[in-house]
């Protein structure tokens, strides 16, 4: 068995062990095709029965399929690194843990599939302006917008000069602007958030203004969160962007350390990434502000997610000197905010998506559209 930087290599023609983010414990046999070589870790695109799906490169393939019956991977995701060996194995101790299936915990490990694409290509426009082209008022708005050199999407340039995409695309056509594609922007690099940034006056004064717009606290995240000292460092400095801000620290012992700091200051903390009672417990004892359960990802696993709010509400309910909130996290469906407010849960971070579907039930649309059916049938406006 061959080794790159201590991981194990699988080369062309030999088969592959894939762990697929689904609910199944078993690693599949992939035959690696000619012209690619896979390191334990890689991340692949493979068939699995009619559809497509990413996974991990585990190690050698087990070799008990029959060759014939083997796929081959579809395509290596180059541009990402591989996962390495301790988290692979963490997923392996994850799943043995907590009895559930390995590919579930993986899922965990790359629950948005889409982060594993190249980044996706989208149409831009630069000024390019050609004078023999007619410049009118609506041309002009385009020039002006495009005027700082910067390649723009048509949405932005619509929006923002207010013309619609019918002008825009004829004065490409009239060579005032070029089309080209470009790489959409996604989120900033890691590398960017390396470090705390260093505010200019200017953001200074929107943060502290946007600070002071919401009503009570808002969580800004120690992106450290390694050592305590880390921790400690980097929320003393966000600390100071306004008196509203609440710390987020993992549920860890230097994050419990760095949560007694700063609630014994008169900061507030939100300890997030719980996914126990007893866990819960200590973040009380080191006064935190908030407790964040993850009941998605507990259900993700296998486990009742609403059962550990339970608990924690519970136990949070017989002490009078535990003041944390109870923040509920990664909330899946409507289900799980309705529960939790029963069970007495204070807070919920809310996707938009179930924000939409709580207000939503199809009594009341038909009993809308009845009313509406109703009013027509009289006739009246009340505007004309």
């Amino acid at each position: 068995m061959s080794q790159e930087n201590g991981r194990e290599i699988i080369a062309q023609g030999a088969r592959a062990g894939v762990l697929l983010p689904l609910a199944l414990d078993a690693v599949f046999d992939y035959h690696v095709p000619d012209g690619m070589q896979l390191r334990a870790g890689d991340y692949v695109r493979v068939p699995f029965g009619r559809k497509f799906a990413y996974g991990v490169v585990w190690g050698q393939g087990n070799g008990e399929i029959d060759e014939k019956k083997i796929k081959s991977i579809e395509s290596l995701c180059a541009s990402l690194p591989p996962m390495s060996d301790a988290m692979r194995a963490f997923i392996d101790w994850a799943a043995w843990y907590t009895l559930a299936a390995r590919g579930m915990v993986l899922k965990m490990a790359i629950s948005i599939p889409e982060a594993l694409l190249s980044p996706e290509k989208e149409t831009r426009y630069r000024l390019t302006l050609d004078m023999a082209a007619k410049l009118t008022p609506s041309r002009a708005r385009i020039v002006a917008y495009l005027n700082d050199g910067v390649a723009r999407s048509a949405k932005e340039i619509t929006t923002q000069a207010k013309v619609s995409g019918a002008v825009l695309r004829e004065f490409a056509k009239a060579g005032g602007v070029t089309k080209m594609q470009q790489e959409a922007v996604g989120a900033p690099s890691s590398a960017l958030l390396a470090s705390p940034p260093e505010l200019s006056a200017a953001q200074k004064e929107a943060a502290s203004g946007l600070a002071h717009k919401l009503a009570t606290a808002f969580s800004v995240t120690v992106l450290d969160g390694v050592t305590g000292s880390g921790m400690i460092k980097e929320g003393e400095k966000l600390a100071k962007l306004a008196k509203n801000i609440a710390i987020k620290v993992p549920l860890t012992w230097d994050g419990l350390k760095a949560c007694k700091h700063f609630t014994s200051k008169g900061t507030m903390v939100n300890v997030t990434l719980c996914f126990s009672a007893a866990q819960a417990i200590l973040a009380a004892k080191a006064g935190a502000t908030f407790v964040s359960p993850f009941i998605g990802r507990l259900d993700d696993v296998g486990q009742n997610g609403l059962e550990l709010i339970a608990e924690i509400c519970t136990i949070y309910q017989q002490y009078d000197s535990f003041k944390t909130q109870v923040l509920v996290a990664s909330i899946r469906n409507p289900t799980h905010i309705v529960e939790s407010a029963k069970m007495g849960a204070h807070v919920a971070t809310i996707p938009p998506s179930v924000m939409k579907q709580l207000a939503q039930h199809p009594l009341t649309d038909k009993g809308l559209a009845t009313f509406l059916a109703d009013w027509q049938k009289t006739g009246q406006k009340i505007v004309a």
